[in-house]
């Protein structure tokens, strides 16, 4: 049974804030902000809107009757994504979402805008059947001003005519890309109430950060669409503490007419390097007067922190830092890329789980809220500009191509968990005068980041990593590496593995860890967290010929093995660090001629750190259902994607939960299948092979162990199904 939140909370007896069944416009609600804006207004616009897979004729009049449409919120899918086998030409269409309103009193005397931060691909946005512009782009911020034809009594209708086809003309399109791009208004919108003279936007720049005394530039960019001019600009920075320094200053002719200002906070005493275990942040907040009357102003946060990469390697805040973590795809089941802020959180916290320390955002710009995650967990970033495998030949396409990496440095520039900006197109050859032309933009926006761009050219997939950042770690000079990739992700026919699903990902598509992900949980010291995993599905014959070797993930510095028969363990074999093999990982991965239950003993210092159990006669035990998060946030966006005629409530994953007393449980976690099959050793050979399915019971460690065993024994019997 799949209960929708919406009516779990009727069910329950909640009040209801996030749907409405009243169709009639409403009015909107500002944005609660802390401390409060007083001169511009932000209210957000993800609830109760009107959708149609269809454009109608007059679909964009005020008085057209939709009372068929389909009521959702942002983030909206145009359609429901199924896990795999999804058809990519199932997205490929153009859509009509409408949205009544009517704006607050203090809003007629101001300007208004509406800001939408992505749709897929191109849009055409009307207010009360006026067309305001068309935006061609799908991973970059746009907006239109709705001053002129708002109607400051009345109803307002604004209807957004969404085409999510692959358009050749807009980047990434052009050929073939190794990923689905999805459709509809997949991330957040706004509506943004401000004065006639406003601050456009704030560049924080951070210099002598390394001193006892750092200074903070602020540019600052005005669009006034007035004679007059602000005179005066205040900057206070700030953090959760209060108030840390205020300065004051007038803006100069020469500032005025350019409409540039910028200002100085220095010196300053006692502000807190952003470190990755301490990711400390600040605000500042910039006010424009004038005649003395605050007329606008504007808040963003940013961190003090140095990150260059030199000849010796990344330099973090004055320390070589060695770099090492995944790529990122934002496909998700059931909602293709439209996810609410808490799940993209949660990405970049599982990345942590697997002591990433970096990401990489392959291949276009995330969600905003995945980035603030980063600056607040301590996660650093590449961000790269949408392309792969593909340079359009039209002057036009190339112009969206530097649109679209000039607004996502502009966009993000005050992140400081991002230290590259990835700016040429991903695994293409080279287009010297373009990528000249791309790098001297990001650099003259932005000069205090480097750039980069990637150029053309089950057990194993733990090896692969293990072998390749243990060449990373044998010299100084490298800085690092960014495995492919984090997740699974949905693909075009043209890629995966013939069901439109790449199986990279060392999580799969529902973000749970298959075997190599618990080598990149182990690369981390005990002291932090004891990792013991084993990297196989402990199952006599899950191989031709029968179980013969096995690798475990752990930083333990030494594994003691036990089988289990007739409640008894029996010790086996003393496992240690995989250093021959692995001579430069700081921990190895870590592997009789019996068979039965398998315990596996960490020991750290000569102390049992952490024990793990794995079942060995091959039957379910016990199931258990978990949920990712314990709460939703109620702003109407945060609730379960579309429901599919097809969905499931539960999904059950192949391996085997160890609990306290050492006894075999398994998961049951989010929606993926009806059944769950033990079934035959060929089929769970090619699941391995292309699926690679979850398995709670693989283990990966600093250093390779493996096991051998050369047993010619049997299964036991296994139910051929479970029903849920």
């Amino acid at each position: 049974m799949l209960l929708i939140r919406r009516r779990f909370l009727k069910t329950i007896g909640t009040c209801i804030l996030a749907e409405t069944t009243d169709r009639h416009a409403s009015a909107l609600a500002a944005k609660f902000e802390s401390p409060p804006h007083p001169t511009r207004r932000i209210y957000p616009l993800n609830e109760n809107w009107l959708y149609s897979p269809t454009v109608p004729a007059n679909g964009h009049v005020r008085s057209f009757d939709d009372r068929a449409f389909e009521q959702v919120h942002l983030p909206h899918s145009n359609v429901f994504v199924p896990w795999h086998n999804n058809d990519q030409a199932s997205y490929q269409f153009v859509s009509l979402y409408r949205r009544h309103f009517t704006i607050p009193p203090e809003a007629p005397n101001r300007c208004t805008f509406v800001d939408f931060d992505a749709v897929m691909t191109a849009s055409k946005v009307y207010l009360n059947g006026n067309l305001l512009g068309e935006y061609f782009g799908d991973y970059t911020p746009f907006s239109f001003e709705l001053t002129q034809h708002l109607d400051p009594e009345g109803e307002n209708l604004l209807s957004v005519e969404v085409d999510s086809r692959e358009l050749p003309e807009v980047p990434p399109f052009g050929y073939e890309i190794d990923y689905l791009t999805y459709g509809g208004i997949y991330r957040g919108v706004s509506i943004r109430t401000v004065n006639a003279i406003l601050t456009e936007s704030l560049r924080v720049t951070c210099h002598d950060v390394l001193t006892s005394r750092p200074r903070i530039e602020i540019a600052v960019l005005l669009n006034s669409v007035e004679k007059k001019k602000p005179d005066t600009l205040e900057a206070e920075l700030f953090n959760a503490a209060g108030t840390v320094f205020k300065y004051r200053q007038r803006l100069t002719c020469p500032e005025q007419d350019a409409n540039t200002a910028s200002i100085n906070l220095s010196p300053i005493d006692g502000l807190k390097l952003r470190q990755l275990h301490d990711p400390a942040m600040y605000s500042v907040r910039v006010r424009l007067f004038e005649s003395g009357q605050a007329i606008d102003e504007q808040i963003t946060r940013f961190g003090l922190r140095e990150a260059r990469f030199t000849p010796q390697g990344f330099s973090h805040n004055g320390q070589v830092l060695r770099l090492g973590g995944l790529s990122r795809h934002l496909t998700f089941p059931s909602a293709g890329s439209a996810m609410p802020a808490r799940v993209q959180r949660r990405d970049v916290s599982l990345l942590k789980q697997l002591k990433c320390n970096i990401v990489r955002c392959s291949h276009y710009p995330p969600s905003t809220h995945f980035l603030d995650a980063c600056d607040e967990l301590g996660l650093l970033v590449i961000d790269e500009t949408p392309g792969l495998q593909h340079v359009g030949g039209s002057e036009l396409w190339r112009e969206r191509y530097l649109d679209n990496t000039r607004r996502m440095i502009c966009r993000d520039y005050n992140h400081p968990s991002i230290i590259l900006w990835s700016i040429r197109i991903n695994e293409f050859r080279d287009f010297h005068d373009l990528y000249v032309k791309v790098n001297a933009l990001a650099r003259g926006l932005d000069p205090s980041r480097q750039t980069t761009g990637v150029r053309y050219f089950h057990q194993e997939h733990i090896f692969r990593y293990a072998r390749i950042f243990n060449q990373l770690a044998s010299l100084p000079g490298y800085s690092g590496g960014l495995g492919w990739c984090g997740f699974d992700y949905q693909t075009h026919s043209d890629f995966g593995s013939g069901d439109h699903i790449c199986y990279h990902g060392v999580m799969d598509i529902f973000r749970e860890p298959k075997p190599a992900a618990a080598f990149f949980r182990s690369q981390c010291p005990p002291s932090d967290e004891a990792v013991l995993e084993s990297g196989f599905h402990f199952a006599m014959n899950d191989e031709p010929g029968g179980f013969k070797q096995g690798i475990i993930s752990s930083n333990c510095d030494q594994i003691r093995a036990y089988i289990g028969r007739d409640d008894v363990w029996h010790h086996i074999i003393d496992l240690t660090p995989e250093r021959k093999q692995f001579p430069f990982l700081a921990y190895p991965p870590e592997g009789n001629e019996d068979w039965g239950d398998l315990r596996l003993d960490g020991y750290v210092e000569g102390k049992l750190a952490i024990t793990k159990s794995l079942f060995g006669k091959g039957t379910d035990q016990a199931f258990e259902a978990l949920a990712d998060d314990a709460e939703f946030t109620a702003d109407g966006s945060d609730g379960h994607p579309r429901p599919s005629p097809h969905h499931r409530s539960v999904r059950i994953s192949a391996s085997p939960l160890i609990r306290a007393d050492n006894s075999s449980a398994r998961r049951v976690s989010r929606p993926r299948r009806r059944t769950h099959r033990r079934s035959r050793r060929r089929t769970y050979r090619r699941l391995d092979t292309f699926h690679q399915p979850t398995r709670r019971g693989y283990t990966h460690g600093h250093t390779p162990s493996l096991w051998r065993k050369d047993l010619d024994l049997h299964d036991e019997p296994a139910p051929d199904s479970i029903q849920i």
